[in-house]
């Protein structure tokens, strides 16, 4: 199987070399500046209350007909924005595609 070539880190100015995104040590510098899970409020409650609702509405819930597997919940108005964490009318579930294409926005896919 063929590998791929190593590439710059995604940080600029940096010349470290790796397979894809960020060299370890810029990976940590960003992943402290986000935070954990916990420290962004997806606790041990945000956990149960998105297996419950994943199980409740299992397929993907976009508007393009998507049939996949919904694997993520996505908060349709921001939790930033004023939007209730654990209300399920402000979730939307959605498979790991579409909820990567929103980027971290609010709205409906």
């Amino acid at each position: 199987m063929p590998v791929a070539p190593l590439r710059p880190c995604a940080q600029p100015h940096c010349g470290e070399l790796v397979t894809s995104g960020y060299c370890p040590a810029h990976q940590r510098k960003i992943e402290a500046r986000r935070g954990s899970s916990t420290q962004r409020h997806y606790d041990r409650h945000w956990r149960k209350f998105r297996a419950a609702v994943l199980f409740r509405r299992p397929l993907c819930e976009a508007s393009c007909g998507c049939e996949r597997p919904a694997t993520e919940l996505h908060h349709v108005t921001r939790l930033e924005d004023g939007g209730a964490q654990y209300d399920e009318d402000n979730v939307q579930a959605l498979c790991g595609p579409h909820h990567d294409s929103l980027g971290g926005k609010g709205g409906r896919v």
